[in-house]
């Protein structure tokens, strides 16, 4: 009984068949059931366990954890047993744990006995007695292995030498890569017209800027668009496109540039970024022309200055990959820990945790 629940749990009595050396003791094994969740105990000589401070035991150089401990009484006896029980009988029952075994102390207050517990899967119960209903497992036995353990150990290594291939892959293609300038641009927009009524062809024609050709030689690879600029209080949007004149194909992109500060409360602000990065994929090499517009909050818009460069190395693409790689053992350790967290839910200790 804890916290006035009832727990219960079955022991099966048996003899070791084939073991013909021994005393009779050497030969008793009890098949355990809780939950479903089986366990072979085997009785254990007094000197077999010592004392590790509190709340731990020593048993063949391992340090097992107090996980429970209760007063348990016999329910019931069916057949033969190796020592004299009967309904009524209790004990102070104490276990500790280092999954898969569990090391138990029986104190009847004139004696303490010792049995040591290895879990045992179902499948192998099953595998031992065709044709017997088994119960399902429940929740977590306080000696089950803990399965996702394993597989996040695995994981963890598997995205180590993950880690190691992409770095490798990295650093060879960033070796390899050109990291070209291509072109250099100072920008001053057109201003607008006074009116439309004013200069009607000046307000129908193209205020963009166009570069003369300019050549790429890497081909199929990115192009790095970089502008800055110098915004007072406002903001100003910059459209980047770079056409293909063997192709035609066009490539763009937008950068935003912008820039406000003030004073309040005596205290000098100031937000925004003056310069802009952006990137175009899979320019193909070839002579291309460069088109820059831009607009702004206040006209006329303020002259900016566009730099292009070929061929450039991008670690976020790896940085990203690694980091997703690493959420795996993340997860799977974190789902170990939750399999931890239920099992000592059941525990009467206190302080609780991993042994």
């Amino acid at each position: 009984m804890v916290d006035g629940e009832s727990y219960g749990w079955t022991e099966y009595f048996c003899l070791v068949k084939d073991r013909a050396q021994g005393t009779p003791e050497q030969r008793h094994r009890w098949l355990m059931e809780q939950d479903g969740h089986w366990s072979v105990i085997r009785p254990l000589g007094r000197g077999d366990v010592s004392s590790a401070g509190p709340e731990h035991v020593l048993f063949q150089g391992d340090s097992f954890k107090e996980f429970s401990t209760v007063r348990g009484i016999t329910e019931s006896v069916l057949g033969e047993q190796p020592y004299a029980c009967q309904p009524g009988d209790a004990a102070l029952l104490t276990d500790y744990v280092k999954p898969p075994r569990m090391v138990s102390a029986e104190d009847t207050g004139d004696e303490v006995f010792w049995t040591l517990g290895d879990y045992v899967q179902r499948s192998e119960i099953a595998a031992a007695f065709p044709g017997v209903e088994l119960p399902a497992p429940d929740g977590i036995a306080p000696n089950q292995p803990n399965p996702a353990r394993g597989t996040a150990m695995w994981t963890l290594l598997l995205t180590a030498a993950f880690w190691v291939v992409i770095l490798l892959v990295y650093f060879i293609i960033s070796g390899g890569a050109r990291d070209a300038q291509v072109a250099r641009f100072d920008i001053t927009p057109s201003p607008p017209p006074a009116s439309p009524e004013a200069d009607p062809a000046a307000a129908a024609g193209d205020s963009a800027f166009y570069s003369e050709p300019l050549t790429i030689t890497a081909n199929n690879r990115n192009v790095q668009v970089y502008v800055s600029g110098a915004p007072e209080n406002d903001w100003e949007s910059v459209d980047i496109t770079l056409i293909h004149e063997a192709s035609g194909t066009v490539r763009g992109t937008t950068l935003q540039l912008e820039s406000y500060r003030g004073v309040e409360d005596g205290e000098n602000w100031h937000e925004g970024s003056t310069v802009d990065t952006g990137y175009l994929a899979n320019v193909p090499k070839g002579t291309h022309v460069l088109r820059v517009d831009a607009e702004c909050g206040r006209k006329p818009c303020g002259a900016v200055t566009v730099s292009l460069r070929s061929d450039v190395p991008r670690p976020m693409y790896a940085f990203l990959l690694l980091f997703l790689l690493s959420l795996v053992p993340i997860l799977g350790f974190a789902y170990a820990q939750y399999l931890e967290t239920r099992r000592w839910m059941n525990s009467t200790n206190t302080v609780g945790g991993e042994g």
